[in-house]
Parts: structure tokens; C-alpha cells; sequence
């Protein structure tokens, strides 16, 4: 068999013949002839999860970043191209569906580090692939990737009952405590939505500390005890406990913001514990406020951050950042008077004095809670 020299760069075909008395075969291969001045480069996505059946996870309404790490070996300067591609693919067999553009699109689709922004990639799983091409050649640039797994997830929601997420507040008796859970709660995947379903509960905290009946599988309150919102001073003969004098339980109101007035409790100088569990398709999340109910009037206070993106409603609180400066605000709202005086005070949620500069703190088990009060 016969062998030709090629010198010139291209793609060829070669083909080869075999033949005896009885049978003949033929084959072909195509050949590149390349002059490379490069080896083939390595490409790594940093931590990345290489089955369908184990990706890493985010939220939908959180930004995701996916950085690489590349060697390259040339001896002479030569172009790189460097993308990222997304493809969504079937959760249970990993067969693709559909492409997802990001060129152009994303702002680091050619960079190598991926920057995902919130809400960009709706639910489901994602190939995240990342190529660089050498191209040190005109006919066969030297090509590599790497690939990871996404899953996006639906964000829980926030529930929030007062502004502020509030975790408690003090009302003369006869004053009104306005609720809005409603219109302050945010689906984080949908913000402008905000069709939720949202069910109440009372109890009383003081003098008497009563509990909710807990589904101790899902942890969510159950529904019991129904009972209607009385009328103002209605319920002042009733024994129960509870709120209204009909002890702990959910109530038969159907909306989604509340405007109580405070007399509708059986008791004054106690203190009641108002909670919500909002809902929507598969979520749940519950807010509640301390409400303390006092003969005498005082003035109204209102607690906000002073730039609410650094404060996430969490668990009835707000959550943050340990490593931001976090600064509050509290203003009076009404029943100010022109001697008023405002004193902050830390606390857990024991209502002791809190350390300020305790390090070995749980934030999510042990949050603490800044509180004006007015002298």
C-alpha cells in the first residue's frame, strides 16, 4: 500500500483498499492536516456537579455565579473564544428540551465566570456548559468544555403582617390595629402577584401563655376552634380565655387584611399573639405579631430599615447580613404628644438585654430585636 505526502494544511479523506482472490474491502477516514502551535486546552467548571440526578440547586429570585478555571498552552500568541451555553433538560432523563440564549443576553456569557441574575431561568433543571476554542488554526481550531448541572427551585415566601415584620406592638384598648398581610406578603418569584390564601389564628401570651394545635408532620398550625371576630366590648362577659373568650383557635375571616379594633378582646392589660400562615401553590410561610393591649393609650410606633433591601422578613423578624451595617428607624405614627422621647433598647426573645457583642450568636435560632420605646 501506497502512502502521499501532504504538506498543505486541510482536511482530506483517506481511503484504503484491501484485496485478495476471494474478497475485497474499502474503508475511509477523514484526516486533518494542521500546522498546531497549541495542545488542546483544559477547561474545569470549579465545583461542579456532573449528574442530572444530583445538580446543585438555587432559588429562582436568588443570583446563581459558576466560575471555571482553564490551562493553555501555546507557543505563540494565538485568538481565544470563550462562551457559555444553558440547556434545559428533563429532570427524570436528562434528555435536553430546550435551549436557553444567552448571548448577548447575559452580560458574562463570554466571560469565565457566569453571572445568572435573579428570575432568569425559570423552574427546572439546566446544563451549564462552558467552551474555550483556540483558534490556531484555519481548519481545525482546537475545541474544549465542561459541563455542570442547575436546578431551579421555587423561592419561599416571605409573609409579612405588619410593616416593618414587626414583632410586637402596644395598643390602648379601643385603638386599631390595622393587618395587611395581603398586601405586604411577596411571592420573591413573583413579586406582582400576590394571590395568596391566608388563614388566621389568636391566642393569648399573657397573663396566660396558651398554645397552637401543631400537624407534627408538615409543622404547619391546624384548623380548629373556629371562631368569629366579636364585636367591640362583645366579649368582655366571655370566660374561655384565649383572645375573645373563646379560647386559642383559628378564625372565621376570609380576607386578607384585618382592621381590629383593640376592644374586641375580652381582656385589657394582656398581651395576644396574632398569626398568619399565607399560602400559594406549594408554599407556605407564617408571620405573627405580639399585639399588648393597655388601659391607658400610648403612642404608636412604627420600626423600618432605613434601606429595606438589607432586610429580609424572616420567621416573624427580619433577617440580614452579619457582615452589613444595619440601621433602623422608628417613627411615631400617632398618640405622639410634643414631650415625646425615643429610647432603643436590644433584646432576645426572652426580653432580656441582649449582648451586643457576643461572636457565638445563632442569627437564625437566637435573633435579636431592636425596639423603641417612648418615655
Amino acid at each position: 500500500m501506497g502512502v502521499s505526502l501532504v504538506r498543505a494544511e486541510g482536511i482530506y479523506q483517506v481511503r484504503g483498499l484491501a484485496v485478495d482472490l476471494r474478497y475485497s474491502f474499502n474503508a475511509e477516514l477523514q484526516v486533518v492536516i494542521a500546522n498546531l502551535p497549541c495542545n488542546m486546552p483544559d477547561v474545569q467548571i470549579v465545583n461542579k456537579a456532573p449528574l442530572f440526578t444530583q445538580p446543585e440547586t438555587n432559588w429562582k429570585s436568588m443570583p446563581f455565579v459558576k466560575s471555571t478555571k482553564a490551562k493553555i498552552e501555546c507557543n505563540k500568541t494565538v485568538p481565544v473564544s470563550r462562551w457559555w451555553s444553558i440547556l434545559q433538560v428533563n429532570s427524570t432523563t436528562g434528555e435536553p428540551q430546550m435551549d436557553v440564549v444567552v448571548e448577548n443576553i447575559l452580560s458574562s456569557w463570554n466571560y469565565s465566570q457566569l453571572q445568572i441574575p435573579p428570575l432568569f431561568l425559570d423552574l427546572g433543571v439546566y446544563q451549564l456548559s462552558y467552551w474555550i476554542r483556540l483558534n490556531a488554526s484555519k481548519v481545525f481550531p482546537l475545541q474544549r468544555a465542561d459541563y455542570t448541572y442547575l436546578k431551579i427551585t421555587p423561592s419561599p415566601l416571605r409573609a409579612v403582617i405588619m410593616d416593618g415584620s414587626v414583632f410586637s406592638v402596644s395598643r390602648g384598648y379601643g385603638q386599631s390595629l390595622v393587618l395587611s398581610p395581603q398586601e405586604l406578603s411577596v411571592d420573591p418569584d413573583n413579586p406582582s402577584d400576590q394571590n395568596f390564601t391566608v388563614t388566621w389564628w389568636c391566642r393569648q401570651i399573657s397573663p396566660i401563655m396558651e398554645s397552637y394545635q401543631v400537624n407534627s408532620t408538615t409543622g404547619m398550625t391546624l384548623v380548629y376552634n373556629l371562631q368569629t371576630v366579636p364585636a367591640p366590648r362583645a366579649a368582655q362577659n366571655l370566660t374561655k380565655r384565649g383572645c375573645f373568650g373563646m379560647g386559642a383557635g383559628t378564625l372565621k375571616y376570609s380576607y386578607g387584611d384585618m382592621n381590629l379594633n383593640t376592644s374586641s378582646f375580652y381582656l385589657h392589660d394582656a398581651t395576644y399573639e396574632i398569626m398568619v400562615w399565607v399560602v400559594k401553590d406549594t408554599r407556605a410561610a407564617n408571620a405573627s405579631v405580639q399585639v399588648g393591649v393597655t388601659l391607658q393609650i400610648p403612642p404608636s410606633i412604627v420600626i423600618q430599615c432605613v434601606d429595606v433591601s438589607i432586610c429580609y422578613p424572616y420567621n416573624g423578624g427580619i433577617l440580614v447580613n452579619p457582615s452589613s451595617r444595619m440601621a433602623l428607624v422608628g417613627t411615631c405614627v400617632s398618640q405622639c404628644g410634643k414631650t415625646l422621647a425615643l429610647q432603643w433598647t436590644y433584646m432576645d426573645m426572652s426580653g432580656n438585654p441582649a449582648n451586643d457583642t457576643c461572636n457565638a450568636c445563632d442569627p437564625v435560632n437566637n435573633p435579636v430585636f431592636l425596639t423603641p420605646t417612648t418615655t
